[in-house]
């Protein structure tokens, strides 16, 4: 199932809710699969959504603008609302159906460090982010035309969707507690933080991800003074 999820209120989705509304369109007069609009504070039917579903956060992005989206593509009518507030609102709106959600698609359109920018962000704000695999795009993204195609327009070119979709790194595997993985899988985490500089900026992306290698490196610490201090008594008793 698709759900297409705009993080305004019907009355404020401003130029989205048609768009959207003509994805619908398009969608059914193509494909199979269910497909549901919803926006931020609809009162929808939780048992309508269908396991396994994939949800696409719609906004405008607009170059330059790395922290907010909108509701217009005409920046004189638009509303801009920063990441966390989008972030805020799928919680909101989304948590109840959450265990049936498999993916999550951050679809607005932008470069892509800008979009990458976006969805690492609502990745680090969404509390549930690190049970989802979430992806991103990059371009001048469109809903899908009368033959249910999704084009993207790059340097003045368009190409299939897919080719310019791009999938964040999940989490899921460092939110664990150091102690319980595997020694096996601790060298792992040892080679992410002793990789060169560029790859660890890379990885130190967000601020959740900041956090949870300090956990582990605090938790290491931990382990290896008390390693020492075993150590020491042992050594005072024989």
């Amino acid at each position: 199932m698709i759900i297409l999820y705009i993080p305004f209120t019907r009355e404020q989705a401003g130029d989205l809710l048609s768009a959207t509304e003509q994805w619908v369109i398009n969608h059914q007069r193509n494909f199979s699969e269910e497909i549901q609009l919803i926006c931020h504070q609809d009162n929808y039917k939780q048992s309508s959504i269908c396991s396994s579903s994939s949800v696409y956060i719609l906004a405008h992005g607009y170059a330059g603008i790395f922290d907010k989206v909108a509701n217009h593509s005409d920046g004189r009518l638009a509303t801009f609302i920063s990441i966390s507030t989008v972030a805020d609102r799928f919680t909101i709106d989304m948590m109840p159906i959450s265990y049936r959600i498999d993916d999550i698609h951050f679809y607005s359109c932008g470069s892509e460090k800008e979009n990458h920018h976006r969805a690492s962000r609502f990745q680090a704000e969404w509390l549930r982010s690190s049970n989802m695999s979430i992806f991103y795009y990059a371009g001048k993204i469109s809903i899908p035309n009368e033959k249910g195609e999704r084009l993207t327009e790059v340097e003045d070119k368009f190409f299939p969707i897919n080719r310019y979709m791009f999938k964040l790194f999940n989490q899921q595997f460092l939110e664990q507690e150091f102690r319980e993985i595997p020694i096996q899988r601790q060298g792992v985490l040892r080679m992410i933080t002793e990789n060169p500089i560029k790859r660890r900026e890379n990885f130190f992306s967000n601020s959740k991800e900041k956090r949870l290698l300090m956990l582990i490196q605090r938790r290491k610490t931990k382990e290896e003074h008390e390693e020492t201090a075993s150590m020491t008594a042992s050594s005072g008793m024989s």
